[in-house]
């Protein structure tokens, strides 16, 4: 009896498994956003909106500035750190600007974008 070399009915149905597990991962690439870029995707609830927050009465604070304001050349800052060893970390505009404790710019990081944290 001669083998005949072909395609089984098994060997048909891995084939299309394969196929059709191809097309699911190229459609998962081409939707993939690692930049995200489509935003968070989130509903309306997880929305919050900040604006309010920055608005506090001058007569709540119970505390006094000591030292005057660090001049950052910055047209917007958004996010304020200290280190454990004293630096300050500045984002604002699309850059990150690093003091050390005498108000002494050390180093200033370029973004692509406006830093958000």
């Amino acid at each position: 009896m001669k083998k005949r070399r072909g395609f089984t009915k098994s060997s048909l149905l891995i084939a299309a498994v394969i196929i059709i597990a191809m097309i699911v991962a190229i459609a998962a690439v081409i939707n993939l956003d690692a930049a995200g870029k489509k935003g968070n995707r989130l509903s309306e609830e997880f929305n919050y909106n900040i604006d309010d927050l920055g608005k506090v009465d001058p007569d709540l604070i119970i505390y006094s500035e000591i030292l005057p304001p660090i001049d950052t050349g910055l047209n917007e800052t958004s996010a304020i750190a200290v280190d454990d060893t004293g630096n300050i970390y500045i984002a604002g505009d699309n850059s990150i600007s690093i003091f050390d404790q005498n108000k002494i710019r050390i180093k200033n990081i370029s973004l692509t974008q406006k830093p958000d944290c």
